[in-house]
């Protein structure tokens, strides 16, 4: 635009001149002169004044003469002189026809024309000269010129502004209405990803600073406040007002985990400040699979992790309370009928949530402890994500090199009430319940059966099937806080190889935003359990029946059998322990179940 704009400011450079110069508005004034010394003094000849026309008339050869009148000369004679040099100008033969032809704006004389001393109007009288100009091919290209100015002007402008929109819809408008879009988002779903791609080009500019530092905050907020602030999130979001933590809390139903890390201060003396790297290396193990599984992590206490598989809001219909002795047992039958259209909305580790059973949620609890236990056994192997720690200086002089990362899990099923606990100075967002103390209580109890995973009756009783097919009933004990006898569960793991773990990962259907992790199929999982006896199974699951009927004379044949199989089976050993301690024979007041004398 520098470059066209000077370009076209000056049109007369190659449109010719528009207006009358110097030297034809004199040259006329001249020849008026000299008409009036021709007739006046006679100096001026003939064939001078002639000359003097025709040199006029070609040295405005630019502009086309059409109707000259020279004083008292006669027309045809001047107009004669001129066409003998050029057939360019007088174009018309009267003045009357410049008004009818042309413009006022494209017939024009100079303005400056003189009169003679005869005192009459050029343009009228009979000693007045005048000349008639045809500019109207020059006015028609200066009006184009104009246009293309106005134009380019346009086109110039329209870039400019383009350019200063973009640039502002890119850098401040964009960013804007991100930060409030997920603004939005958080307050409609404190859950929801918040993931974007980022195309790296507008980094380093403040609204971008100031929107990576929101997605950062509100990522922080979800991984702080998990699924148990949700609510808090929400409603904080999407009111105005000031920041208010102390909301009241709802009641859920949900599987409870708990698992805690063995030798977790001996470790925390001897690792010191590798500590957190070691917890965390661990937690992603845990909370990876607990997502992986439709599960959500919520509290991390040092060597201690709680996990939720969120089922329904309030209590999900027939399950049973252990605080209610009168609550009935229902069956599967009824129990779908009354969960018939219930259901939790899930993801996991795919792309497109969708609806998931209540028995469904269970199993997939179940699973993902079970894939959890397989990880860290596959970390503790060479070239693990745990091996470093392993052989850290301090961690094999004290365990002589013997150490292997051990966890044990507790998964129990019930009510509990989500919400936030503490002040405005500190908040967490958990959940309150007996049920929740259950699930940690199982966990504790694993030490007493020697076994990894303690699963609860209830739990139990809502697993489907083809995943309750896979567990094994090891005792039944009243815990406190329980006024239902409480039987317990394990789970076997038998396999632990890559093919195991393979068979045992989701599966999915669709691709990009539509993959889809699909229901287990426990016809794969059960490849877990391969190598597990089934003898041994059924034979324990006799010894069980003996023990709780109270014949335990016929349990004590049978036990021994089970533990010449599996020598260092945990719950067969416990069960034994426990008869071999009243020889054998059932209390007078056997029930059918025990104390739990061990948390």
């Amino acid at each position: 635009m520098i470059m066209v704009f000077p370009f076209l400011d000056d049109p007369e450079s190659f449109i010719g001149e528009t207006e009358f110069n110097s030297y034809e508005v004199k040259k006329l004034n001249d020849l008026h002169i000299m008409t009036d010394s021709f007739n006046m003094t006679g100096n001026i000849t003939r064939d001078f004044f002639k000359q003097q026309v025709q040199y006029f008339a070609s040295s405005t050869d630019i502009k086309e003469i059409l109707y000259m009148k020279l004083n008292d000369w006669d027309v045809d004679t001047t107009n004669g002189w001129v066409k003998e040099i050029t057939d360019k100008h007088l174009m018309l033969d009267n003045i009357e026809d410049i008004q009818t032809l042309f413009r006022s704006s494209d017939a024009r004389i100079p303005e400056s024309s003189i009169t003679s001393v005869c005192d009459k109007t050029p343009t009228t009288g009979d000693c007045g000269s005048f000349a008639y100009y045809n500019l109207k091919e020059q006015n028609q290209a200066a009006s184009m010129m104009s246009l293309l100015k106005t134009v380019v002007i346009v086109i110039g402008l329209s870039i400019s502004v383009i350019g200063f929109s973009r640039d502002a819809e890119t850098l401040v408008i964009e960013p804007i209405e991100r930060m409030i879009k997920l603004v939005k988002a958080l307050a409609e779903n404190p859950l929801a990803s918040l993931y974007r791609e980022k195309d790296g080009g507008d980094e380093g500019f403040e609204t971008t600073l100031l929107e990576t530092t929101l997605e950062k905050i509100s990522s922080l907020l979800q991984v702080g406040f998990g699924v148990a602030g949700a609510q808090i999130i929400q409603s904080n979001m999407s009111s105005g007002g000031d920041l208010d933590v102390m909301i009241p809390g709802k009641k859920i139903t949900a599987v409870f985990g708990f698992g805690i890390m063995e030798e977790f201060t001996n470790t925390c003396s001897c690792l010191e400040e590798e500590m957190c790297t070691y917890i965390n290396t661990i937690a992603k193990i845990i909370h990876d699979n607990s997502v992986l599984y439709h599960g959500a992590p919520n509290k991390n206490i040092g060597s201690a992790f709680l996990l939720v598989w969120k089922i329904c809001e309030g209590v999900l219909p027939g399950l049973r309370d252990l605080r209610d002795a009168s609550s009935p047992e229902l069956t599967n039958d009824q129990k779908a009928g009354l969960r018939m259209n219930m259901g939790c909305m899930s993801a996991g580790g795919g792309d497109k949530e969708r609806l998931l059973k209540p028995y469904e949620m269970v199993d997939s609890s179940m699973v993902g402890v079970l894939k959890m236990m397989m990880d860290l056994m596959a970390a503790n192997g060479a070239g693990g994500t745990l091996e470093k720690f392993k052989k850290n200086q301090k961690i094999v002089d004290y365990y002589e090199g013997n150490f292997e990362v051990e966890m044990g899990f507790g998964l129990h099923i019930g009510w509990a009430i989500e919400g936030a606990i503490g002040s405005n100075y500190k908040i967490d967002a958990s959940y309150l319940s007996p049920n929740v103390n259950m699930a940690a209580r199982l966990e504790a109890a694993t030490h007493q059966f020697g076994t990894p995973l303690l699963l609860s009756g209830p739990f139990c009783n809502e697993l489907s099937p083809a995943a309750k097919a896979l567990c094994r009933k090891i005792d039944v004990v009243t815990v406190k806080g329980s006024q239902i006898p409480l039987e317990l569960w394990t789970c076997d793991l038998t396999n632990f190889d890559t093919a195991a773990v393979e068979m045992i990962e989701p599966q999915y259907t669709g691709g990009g935003e539509n993959r889809e992790q699909q229901a287990l199929d426990f016809e794969r999982v059960k490849y877990a359990q391969k190598d597990f006896d089934q003898e041994f199974k059924a034979t324990f699951e006799e010894v069980v029946g003996f023990y709780i009927s109270g014949e335990w004379d016929k349990a004590k044949t049978l036990i021994d059998k089970c533990l010449s199989i599996y020598p260092k089976d945990g719950p067969s050993d416990s069960l034994n322990r426990v008869m071999e301690r009243a020889n054998f024979a059932a209390p007078k007041d056997w029930k059918g179940f025990r104390e739990l004398t061990s948390k």
